[in-house]
């Protein structure tokens, strides 16, 4: 996936009015002097998206639609009549250095706070903005542990928890390609890919399939023991389930394929943008299938033409992928129960947020109380290669989910 950012400067400086996107002294000496200056018609946001390291590759992207939705926000009035102030501190992937960012950009008056779109580096800025008593929202997140029973009654996620996207693979795999037979390799070490696979299992048991065998990568970029141990079983296995980030998971895919086996894989929410695509191209990026939130296509939802139109206009190019949408639906979110509550308020404003459905491009969503751990509640999207190239093939919701 793309990790620099296109227009970054230029569209902060042009409808945001800032932007912090790095660690520059003098930008940041600035843009705390523009938000001791903040006054009741700027309504301030923060948020501390990875610009560096291994989260780079899914923060960049969805940075670039938060920021078209916020410009387009404050081109058509705000939001209760005060323009949107935003400002985003790099956390280069580090724990530490998002949690100080949460802390310092709270300090200069952020009213809601957007995380990074990962459970593991996600909640240090949900916890600083739950002690803060704001509301802060993930993009992309999928660990159920990021709700309200780990993180508190102010924090949420876009994106629908890894029981939903492991049961949704599992069952349509199961009910729709009658596949029985299905051989798992996990990423350990990182609560994503861990509970994705063990949603999947016994989602997958659950309907009645079998795991021929479960397997453990622990990073390093070497899977010849694991390619040795799929080929010896392969003749048994049905569909080969991944649970791997980039860009590990694109080369694992590529010696798969190049070793002579084109059993269908299938995965997450991790196998979607560009990197993993391009990577694969014509020769590898066959038969390969992953649940995801959405698609940038019309028979998708119709409005993505629309988002696309105005992305281009904002950022000088088209999306790339799904990230950028789910960039600009965690921004809607905000600024629609922002608007619908009438207030920032920490309490008001979530209280609000599980009042509300929204309809976003990855489609329509509604958040459980409190009480049962703003768990998101909406469809997922199978989506599969051809020659590389993604295609949407439907939007599906599993009828069985395990319990968080």
């Amino acid at each position: 996936m793309k990790k620099a950012l296109m227009g970054v400067a230029a569209l902060a400086a042009l409808t945001l009015g800032l932007s912090a996107c790095g660690a520059d002294p003098t930008a940041q000496e600035d843009t705390a002097a523009a938000q001791n200056g903040a006054n009741e018609s700027e309504i301030v946001i923060g948020g501390s998206l990875n610009l560096d390291g291994e989260q780079s590759a899914y923060d960049a992207l969805i940075l670039e639609g938060i920021e078209v939705a916020f410009a387009e926000a404050n081109e058509n009035g705000g939001v209760l009549g005060k323009q949107i102030v935003w400002e985003n501190l790099n956390g280069a992937s580090d724990t530490t250095t998002i949690a100080n960012n949460t802390e310092t950009l709270i300090e200069r008056g952020a009213e809601a706070f957007i995380a990074p779109a990962d459970f593991d580096y996600g909640s240090p800025a949900a916890r600083a903005a739950q002690d803060a008593g704001i509301v802060g929202i993930s993009p992309g997140a999928t660990s159920p542990s990021y709700g309200s029973d780990m993180l508190g009654d102010k924090q949420f996620t876009i994106g629908y928890w890894n029981t939903a996207m492991g049961a949704a693979a599992a069952e349509w795999a199961y009910n729709e390609q009658d596949f029985r037979n299905a051989y798992v390799v996990t990423y350990d070490g990182l609560d994503y890919t861990e509970s994705l696979s063990r949603y999947f299992i016994e989602s997958w048991e659950n309907a009645g399939g079998n795991i021929v065998a479960e397997d453990i990568y622990s990073g390093g970029g070497d899977f010849s023991a694991q390619l040795q141990r799929l080929r010896g079983v392969i003749d048994e296995v049905d569909v080969i389930y991944i649970s791997v980030y980039n860009p590990d998971l694109a080369q694992f895919i590529r010696e798969i394929r190049a070793s002579g086996i084109d059993t269908m894989i299938l995965g997450g929410d991790g196998y979607d943008g560009p990197e993993l695509s391009e990577s694969l191209g014509e020769e590898f990026g066959n038969n390969i299938y992953y649940v995801t939130h959405a698609f940038l296509s019309e028979d998708a939802n119709p409005e993505i033409p629309t988002f696309i139109e105005t992305f281009t206009e904002h950022q000088g190019a088209e999306p790339l992928s799904i990230l950028e949408a789910l960039g600009y639906d965690t921004a809607t979110a905000l600024i629609q129960a922002i608007e619908a509550a009438g207030t920032t308020d920490g309490e008001t404003l979530a209280q609000q947020m599980t009042d509300m459905e929204f309809d976003l491009l990855s489609g329509k969503l509604t958040w459980a109380s409190a009480e049962d751990g703003h768990e998101p509640h909406k469809e997922t999207a199978i989506v599969y290669l051809d020659e590389g190239q993604p295609v949407f093939d439907k939007w599906f919701k599993p009828e069985w989910t395990p319990e968080p």
